[in-house]
């Protein structure tokens, strides 16, 4: 399956594989999607393609490949449920092509897949870094025989392009990367290679001038929390270790494995990039999982240099590279795989979100059909669930649903009120400490539907929806 070396190797890595499957699916199955995982639902179901690609981008800042794998199956009313199954597939070919081609010793394979982002954030969390993971394992696997494959390197590029920013910034530094070495061999190189390089070349560049215009921000955009945050810097170490101190340690042996493979400039070109667009633009805890993959992927790519080969094969003392580096991969996923178990074991347990809980309640009482209006952007988490907008204060409680990052949504606000009144129900988010639901004496609180989105092994924030009734209204269910 695995084709390894040896038989009692590949009984081993299936053994992982279906290990893998079985505890990404176990936690899937209990996971309450919350807001950005149904926000991309919600832009694939309830918009055309033209519009996905040249107007709601532009307010999700990010490029439409998620939304176009969600297009089909929303479009189609499968349930809501597809956005995690297709999430789990994604994550169960980025274990299996791990599995079966990085160059790594047994024991950071037999780990590696129940790791943090492995196993959690990125796999049973549905969002759009679960794609780019993939084309990131895919793209290392064939990056040594990229001179045979130039046309499917080259599509694996624009994909990963296409992922997120994230994979639109590493896209284009392997592309720069991959060009300067092809110049430099180009006198080895047959015609025909040539010709198909300077065609994907040409392709590629010009689906990177198209995103960029497609993703342009529109003047109305409005995101709470953007703006320089220097302390988003950290964001280089958290993601390794729980100890910053000893994720320097990591740090410093990376550097000195990727300068004796000659990858240094491989690894740092983009992770300088990041960090600046992680401080200057935009960065939250969720992207330290791109900084780690990353890191992943130059380590895999410098095993496998002509000079990496040439050291394996030496006898000691020239084989410490090797071993340090093997030795630095494990105690960086070892971390992680504790805090994928932690995460995994709490979200079987506990909420993630209220959004499912609160669209029971709602359904139940069929409060979708009273008057009802929303307060804080979570509130739209509950949403995919339905067929119709519910809120009355939102696009008159027509399609679309899905949250508009633009000055004057009057989910935003901080008051139900609109034009002076005041509706039967409020469903309110509440996510921050600062949040202490609806403070207003004609409103009576009748239902919290409590969520805990963990991170790593503490709770990053809250994710709850606190339901209030205006006092005076007649109220069928209680």
């Amino acid at each position: 399956m695995f084709g390894q070396n040896s038989r009692r190797d590949d009984v081993v890595l299936t053994s992982v594989f279906l290990l893998y499957v079985a505890l990404v699916c176990t936690v899937a199955w209990h996971h309450e999607p919350w807001f950005d995982e149904g926000q991309a639902w919600l832009i694939a179901r309830d918009s055309g393609l033209t519009e996905i690609l040249c107007e709601r981008v532009r307010y999700e800042g990010t490029p439409g490949l998620w939304h176009l794998m969600l297009f089909l199956p929303a479009k189609l009313g499968l349930p809501y449920a597809t956005l995690t199954l297709i999430s789990v597939v994604i994550a169960v070919a980025t274990v299996y092509l791990f599995l079966r081609y990085s160059p790594f010793p047994w024991y950071v394979k037999l780990i590696f897949p129940f790791g943090f982002f492995t196993l959690y954030q990125y796999a049973v969390v549905a969002r759009s870094y679960g794609p780019m993971a993939l084309l990131l394992v895919a793209i290392a696997a064939l990056f040594h025989k990229r001179n045979r494959h130039p046309i499917l390197f080259f599509t694996l590029l624009a994909l990963l392009a296409n992922a997120n920013a994230h994979g639109f910034i590493i896209a284009g530094f392997l592309a720069v990367y991959h060009l300067w070495h092809l110049w430099l061999d180009r006198s080895e190189m047959g015609a025909k290679c040539l010709w198909q390089h300077g065609i994907g070349a040409l392709v590629l560049g010009l689906i990177a001038i198209l995103v960029v215009i497609l993703v342009r921000p529109p003047d109305d955009l409005c995101v709470p929390g953007m703006g320089i945050k220097p302390w988003n810097a950290r964001m280089l170490l958290d993601a390794f270790t729980p100890y910053r101190y000893l994720s320097v340690v990591v740090l410093a042996a990376s550097m000195l494995w990727f300068a004796r493979q000659k990858t240094l400039h491989l690894w740092a070109g983009p992770t300088v990039a990041l960090l600046w667009l992680f401080i200057f633009k935009c960065g939250s805890p969720w992207h330290q999982g791109v900084i780690y993959y990353y890191w992943v992927f130059c380590v895999w790519l410098s095993w496998q240099t002509e000079a990496g080969r040439r050291a394996a094969s030496q006898t000691p003392p020239h084989a410490w590279a090797f071993r340090g580096a093997a030795a630095t991969l494990t105690l960086v996923v070892a971390f992680h795989v504790y805090w994928g178990v932690v995460c995994s074991y709490h979200d079987v347990l506990y909420p993630y979100s209220g959004s499912r809980e609160a669209y029971a309640y709602l359904a139940e009482h069929h409060l979708d059909q009273r008057e009802i209006y929303a307060q804080g952007f979570s509130t739209v988490s509950v949403l995919p669930y339905f067929t119709q907008n519910i809120f009355d204060n939102y696009h008159d409680k027509q399609n679309p649903s899905y949250f508009l990052w633009a000055k004057g949504n009057p989910l935003m606000t901080r008051s139900p009120s609109v034009c002076g009144k005041a509706p039967e129900f409020v469903l309110v988010g509440v996510k921050y400490k600062h949040d202490h639901g609806l403070a207003r004496p004609e409103y009576q609180l009748i239902r919290r539907f409590e969520g805990r989105m963990f991170w790593k092994d503490t709770i990053l924030e809250r994710d709850s929806l606190h339901l209030y009734r205006r006092r005076t209204a007649e109220v069928a269910a209680n």
